[in-house]
């Protein structure tokens, strides 16, 4: 008996209402916020542009906002199953898990991010950092780094120490793209102090990566895997599929996957449900990109 087999018609149905909601939302939006947004402005420097976005769905690109440039995220993972058929919506009628955020430029290369998780009352501070362009035809090449920490005002266990509610992580991104329309990233991460209830703290080192196929400049498909390489884990490892839809400063993207935790700190320790379709949960990310800069 193959366990881990994939029924695709369990998804089919979810899937479709996820297109028919995509399809609906563009077209909704007003004629004269149709362009994308995402281009770069500024006339003193070149960039080298692979990722349209700041982030996959979880792991971050290389990317960067803009010198005074804001963004804001706003993030669901439902925690009831696709399998739940019909009577549960596809999972959309259960419990929710849901992230907001804020992402702020501080230069070019140089961006700070604040978001607040509801689970456990997650709270994290990050910086990414972007260090190398290189801009060879075959595979041009973006590096950038990325680090944080988190606090857990919330938890639902006992946590002995104050300072076991803190978390501290890095990553390395590495991305590429080829022939200017598959995109893919690499990004090994570390996490300190995986699992705050436990008495001896934890570590994880893991390698995420991701891969964006634009079939056109507001469309594009992405998959997304994070593997725990060492260390502890949450059981299993981490994958979503889906869309993204960009248009008008927005980038909308609907998932199927197997992690329903939201913050850096929390996704990187593992996913809660395996591979199997019927564990699969839909999420969403919604961002909107704004200018505090004045023309």
């Amino acid at each position: 008996m193959l366990k881990n087999k994939i029924n695709t018609t369990d998804l089919f149905q979810p899937v479709a209402a996820a297109v028919l909601f995509l399809l609906i939302y563009c077209q909704g939006l007003p004629a004269q916020e149709q362009e994308v947004k995402w281009q770069r402005t500024s006339e003193t420097e070149q960039y080298l542009q692979l990722f349209h976005a700041t982030a996959a769905f979880n792991l971050p690109t290389a990317e960067t906002l803009q010198k005074g440039e804001m963004q804001f995220e706003l993030a669901h993972r439902f925690t009831m199953p696709v399998s739940s058929g019909w009577s549960g919506a596809y999972g959309l009628d259960g419990s929710v898990i849901m992230s907001i955020g804020l992402d702020y430029a501080l230069s070019d290369r140089v961006m700070l991010a604040l978001t607040r998780s509801n689970l456990e009352g997650n709270v994290e501070l990050r910086s990414k950092y972007k260090i190398l362009e290189i801009n060879n035809t075959l595979l041009p090449t973006v590096i950038a780094v990325q680090a944080g920490l988190a606090y857990n005002g919330k938890p639902v266990g006992i946590v002995e120490n104050t300072g076991d509610k803190f978390q501290y992580f890095a990553s390395a991104i590495f991305n590429t793209m080829y022939h200017k329309k598959l995109a893919i990233g690499l990004v090994p991460s570390y996490l300190y102090n995986s699992y705050i209830y436990c008495n001896d703290i934890q570590y994880s080192f893991t390698m995420g990566g991701y891969a964006q196929y634009y079939v056109s400049p507001s469309w594009s498909l992405l998959v997304e895997v994070n593997s725990t390489v060492t260390g502890w884990r949450n059981r299993y490892n981490s994958f979503a599929c889906g869309l993204e839809a960009e248009t008008g400063g927005h980038f909308f993207r609907i998932l199927v996957g197997t992690n329903t935790r939201l913050n850096y700190s929390q996704y990187l320790a593992g996913a809660p449900d395996s591979f199997q379709s019927k564990y699969w949960h839909i999420g969403f990310n919604l961002t909107r990109l704004f200018s505090l800069k004045s023309d």
